[in-house]
């Protein structure tokens, strides 16, 4: 969903260059300025506090690909990981690539144009692509984390267990 235009008194998240491209707004719909977030708004803020808090070494750049509502195409969510890639050769930098999206397959065929992008970058050593497992809390597919080349990720609990809504796979390690 992006990162929120203020940059905070503490400067958390401060390090994050805002853009047009990247900004979320929060309050954007049914209508601006109703006091009421949307539905997946702060998503991206979230996350990248999260990365902040665990590596703060680190430079985050946040590639914008949904609306406030979470709403966003599977192209929108291959060229972002493009770019990002693209971005980090040009800078001559590695790059952790998270996804915090998954989809399921339709009719039994995985995201295409997801699964071109995610190819594009296999054998790259200087990308690593991350994914959310999902939160359905079932064993069934999640794109961009199912495919090979892709490393998925799910939720635990406070005691380390997988969390009941965190998908898996098949198989999946117990930590």
């Amino acid at each position: 969903t992006g990162i929120t235009p203020e940059v905070r008194t503490d400067h958390w998240l401060g390090s994050i260059v805002r853009t047009a491209q990247n900004v979320d707004f929060l309050d954007v719909l049914p209508f601006p300025g109703d006091n009421r977030l949307d539905w997946f708004s702060g998503h991206g803020t979230f996350v990248s506090g999260i990365v902040q808090q665990i590596a703060p070494g680190v430079e985050t750049r946040v590639y914008r690909f949904t609306t406030s509502d979470g709403l966003g195409t599977e192209n929108d969510v291959a060229e972002a990981i493009l770019r990002a890639a693209e971005d980090a050769a040009n800078d001559g930098v590695r790059v952790v690539i998270n996804l915090s999206v998954g989809v399921p397959a339709v009719g039994g065929i995985p995201p295409v144009t997801l699964q071109n992008a995610v190819q594009q970058l296999a054998g790259d050593q200087n990308v690593l692509i991350v994914a959310a497992a999902g939160n359905n809390g079932t064993d069934e597919p999640m794109y961009p984390a199912a495919f090979d080349g892709v490393i998925g990720v799910g939720a635990l609990t406070a005691e380390y267990d997988p969390a009941p809504f965190s998908s898996h796979g098949k198989e999946f390690l117990d930590c």
